[in-house]
């Protein structure tokens, strides 16, 4: 089955940029959680454009990227790409945007998206989304006072437009 290219992937994270502009208001906080998940999806779809136009160029292969939050497998195969001549420049390239400190921050945020609890009776986890539970049983919603800070907002947001920034120049690089 095939999967989408490239550039759908960028275009779809170009529309969260969009979106997470129009949404956030800074005076607000009610908007910080929204802007967090629109963020949160143009980081992901930065990293699989990057993924797809490797993989639609034979550099590298998974199954499918899937309709999950969970970039450890992509970023893993990334960074596994082989070393040929050829790819040299590629992957300093990819190297150079998929930094330790970037893959970090890219868990960092990808945390932020709703995930059921992995077991019975654990909490549901703080997201982007949904109420989640700060202790057993005691709820709060993402867009409560302070689920989410202002620096939060504008660390994922310089974040989100690095990668994809980068991803454009890497799709590039691979079109031409």
């Amino acid at each position: 089955m095939s999967e989408p290219g490239a550039e759908l992937w960028l275009l779809q994270a170009e529309s969260d940029r969009l979106c997470a502009q129009k949404v956030w208001d800074q005076t607000d906080h009610r908007t910080y959680c929204q802007t967090l998940a629109k963020y949160q999806q143009m980081v992901e779809k930065s990293v699989k454009a990057v993924f797809a136009a490797m993989k639609d160029f034979g550099i590298v292969g998974l199954p499918n990227m899937g309709y999950n939050h969970d970039l450890a497998k992509l970023l893993d195969a990334l960074s596994r790409m082989p070393k040929a001549q050829e790819n040299k420049n590629l992957q300093m390239k990819v190297d150079g945007l998929l930094t330790h400190y970037h893959r970090g921050e890219i868990d960092a945020i990808t945390q932020l998206a709703p995930k059921r609890p992995a077991q019975p009776g654990d909490l549901h986890r703080i997201n982007t989304e949904y109420p989640y539970e700060t202790a057993a049983g005691i709820w709060k919603a993402p867009a409560s006072h302070d689920a989410f800070s202002l620096q939060q907002v504008n660390r994922f947001r310089i974040l989100a437009t690095y990668l994809h920034g980068g991803a454009k120049k890497i799709v590039s690089t691979l079109r031409h």
